[in-house]
């Protein structure tokens, strides 16, 4: 124990200690830190100076930005990326996600990795890439492996350019509101999925990854973001089943 900043065994002094201000038991050894910041290990009879703390890191929290850059819209075409990047950094964050699709932000993409070259901070591309969908559009006028060769395309293309200078590529975003049978319903249950739209956003997905990894096989890649609380959509894509009950999918 430790009383006064002195370290006790039974009552008695531990050999010479003082300003203790943390007592640690790790993997079978006793550690002590002083005011001062130093550490100390117990070998059974004195105390001997160790380096730093022996206890493994803390995963630190760390958060990031979604951004339009690549786009150069509104203010991200209006302020320069350094004094882009400053504000993000004065915030803590450390990550920023870039939606992705066309050659000329690809292009863009690319001068912003340059630009945080010893910054600490890094950024990966979502694949920004959608169903086509409107009033005069069924979706029997497409099929999955038409969607899934343009998922394909599109994903190989931004891996060609990226590779070596991202570690991860998020696969889509919010293309589950494109399968939702309406507006009015929450997401949370398959049957709020239309089957056949469903099909066509698999296979998009589907080809997306598989593009990306047939360029970068060691690319992490982040599962489709979703809006609001379509949690379904993921379960259905994570098991395999379709929204009518069909299964045995990828």
């Amino acid at each position: 124990m430790v009383s006064d900043g002195v370290v006790l065994k039974n009552g008695e002094n531990a050999a010479f200690t003082e300003q203790v201000t943390l007592l640690v038991y790790y993997e079978g050894i006793i550690y002590q830190q002083n005011l001062d910041g130093a550490w100390w290990a117990w070998n059974g009879g004195d105390w001997v100076g160790v380096t730093g703390d022996p206890r493994p890191p803390k995963n630190q929290l760390f958060y990031g930005i979604n951004s339009h850059y690549p786009r150069g819209e509104f203010a991200y075409g209006l302020v320069p990326v350094d004094k882009q990047l400053k504000q993000m950094m004065n915030l803590g964050a450390r990550t920023i996600r870039v939606g992705v699709t066309t050659d000329s932000e690809i292009a863009r993409m690319r001068s912003l990795l340059q630009a945080l070259t010893g910054t600490g901070m890094q950024a990966y591309p979502c694949l920004d890439v959608y169903l086509t969908k409107d009033a005069n559009t069924s979706p029997f006028d497409y099929s999955e492996p038409y969607y899934y060769d343009i998922g394909f395309s599109t994903g190989a293309r931004v891996a060609n350019s990226l590779k070596g200078l991202v570690k991860y590529y998020e696969i889509g975003n919010e293309i589950d509101s494109q399968a939702l049978i309406s507006a009015s319903v929450d997401g949370n249950s398959k049957t709020d999925y239309d089957n056949q739209w469903f099909i066509l956003a698999r296979g998009l997905i589907l080809g997306l990854a598989d593009g990306v990894k047939s360029v970068d096989t060691s690319a992490a890649i982040i599962g489709p973001a979703c809006s609001w609380l379509h949690l379904a959509f993921l379960d259905l894509l994570w098991n395999g089943v379709q929204p009518n009950g069909g299964t045995g999918n990828p």
